[in-house]
């Protein structure tokens, strides 16, 4: 089902078009297609996937290409660990597509998870809203969220830009919204030893599509061009 590489493949229209080249001049270290014709067109050098659990049949796009469809509990893909997964190390941008099947409490889309005290994630909490969240031994630091109440089976893509220790900023298809500062970053360089985790999680179930993780801040020109392009095929 998985498809990796550890270097850029090559161009093709089955990748909708999204520039890879430009992409990796983004310091794109991610990027996961949710789609099992090929589903990791970036990934860095010496970093393997491994999915768990029991796969639901993938649903079929208007093109007739399928999407992987997480069952909200053993359908986890997770990615060697590397220092490319270091999101509190400087700027950084996270954005993709999250469809729900069922609203819970809490969905992990993408978490890297050493102990319950050392830990980053960016996630959804039904309390407030699209987190992306770090602990410290044991200590929140660099904590922001943005509101958002989904629907059931509906799409939305979700970005975070940060650059160094600063506020991020949020944004709901395409459009900024308010970030809510629980605990600001205070320092960086903060390597956890653990594979990356890509999931829905809390019996949510659904469908992840073109996450994008980089280690630099992009435009929103540029965030807008990743919208634009990849919801042609939603």
């Amino acid at each position: 089902m998985f498809v990796l590489t550890s270097t850029v493949v090559r161009y093709s229209d089955r990748l909708d078009n999204i520039d890879i080249g430009w992409l990796q001049s983004k310091g794109c270290v991610l990027w996961f297609r949710g789609k099992n014709e090929v589903d990791f067109p970036i990934l860095p050098g010496g970093v393997s996937a491994t999915p768990s659990g029991t796969w639901a049949s993938p649903l079929t796009l208007n093109n007739n290409r399928s999407l992987l469809t997480f069952n909200g509990t053993t359908n986890v893909i997770s990615l060697t660990d590397s220092n490319a997964w270091m999101a509190y190390n400087g700027s950084l941008t996270i954005c993709g597509w999250m469809r729900i099947a069922t609203i819970s409490s809490d969905f992990h889309f993408l978490q890297q998870f050493d102990t319950v005290s050392n830990f980053w994630q960016f996630y959804w909490s039904s309390s407030n809203g699209v987190y992306l969240q770090r602990y410290v031994s044991g200590v929140s630091n660099g904590t922001w969220y943005c509101g958002l109440t989904p629907s059931t089976d509906t799409w939305y893509h979700v970005a975070i830009i940060k650059s160094g220790t600063s506020t991020p900023a949020f944004y709901i298809n395409n459009s900024q919204v308010s970030t809510t500062v629980s605990n600001a970053q205070t320092n960086t360089n903060q390597n956890i030893s653990a594979p990356l985790s890509i999931h829905l999680t809390s019996q949510a179930g659904g469908n992840i599509k073109d996450l994008i993780m980089c280690n630099t801040e992009i435009s929103m020109g540029e965030l807008t061009y990743i919208y634009n392009t990849s919801k042609r095929y939603l």
